[in-house]
């Protein structure tokens, strides 16, 4: 469903369902697939906030810069 709400831009709601996924998970265990669903979801959280930003009209890519 989160997938789908992302696909239409519909970020909050995407968010809204990976927050109630993610807090189902920590009562799940520490099982292996636990722990492979909790990254899935945390990586569509994080796609989900990236495409939001990129809609602002001031965004642009940052390079990351190495401190010498």
């Amino acid at each position: 469903m989160a997938e789908l709400y992302k696909k239409l831009k519909a970020f909050d709601e995407a968010r809204r369902i990976l927050n109630d996924a993610l807090k189902y998970l920590k009562g799940m265990g520490d099982s292996l697939e636990v722990k492979i669903r909790n990254v899935k979801y945390l990586m569509l959280y994080a796609e989900c906030q990236l495409d939001e930003d990129m809609m602002l009209p001031d965004w642009k890519f940052k390079e990351n810069v190495v401190a010498r």
